[in-house]
């Protein structure tokens, strides 16, 4: 196996490591967006005929931001199946339809900051400078 050298992804790697979340990741991104004064709703029903909510919205923006936890648990429940990922992807296409943005996050990713970096430049339009490697 190689050694990971690119400094970018060592780091990546270091905030993952001590990103690991046992709290209420929507209880977290809801502190961080408070604390960086983003007005948002919990639990927006976004759509005009399906019972469908959005963990977050941020009306200013049309941005819905997702909450995905237990992603890397072992059982196969709710949306870990096949069955509840293609119900979030045609949840996810609809909500698209309608002209919100919508962003995916896991609470690694709330807790290492991803999440609100990702939520700051999306609003801001600003893209990502550094290279990752996402897979």
């Amino acid at each position: 196996m190689a050694k990971i050298t690119d400094p970018h992804i060592v780091a990546g790697l270091a905030r993952r490591k001590k990103a690991k979340f046992t709290g209420d990741p929507a209880g977290e991104l809801a502190r961080q967006l408070t604390k960086n004064n983003i007005s948002f709703v919990r639990e927006f029903m976004f759509h005009p005929t399906r019972k469908w909510r959005s963990d977050f919205l941020l009306s200013h923006f049309m941005i819905l931001a997702e909450v995905h936890g237990g992603i890397w648990s072992n059982n196969n429940l709710g949306h870990n199946r096949g069955s509840g990922i293609q119900r979030e992807m045609i949840k996810s296409n609809e909500a698209q339809i309608l002209g919100y943005k919508v962003f995916n996050f896991d609470s690694d990713q709330i807790k290492d900051g991803t999440a609100m970096d990702v939520i700051t430049r999306a609003i801001h339009r600003e893209p990502e400078t550094k290279k990752h490697n996402h897979g």
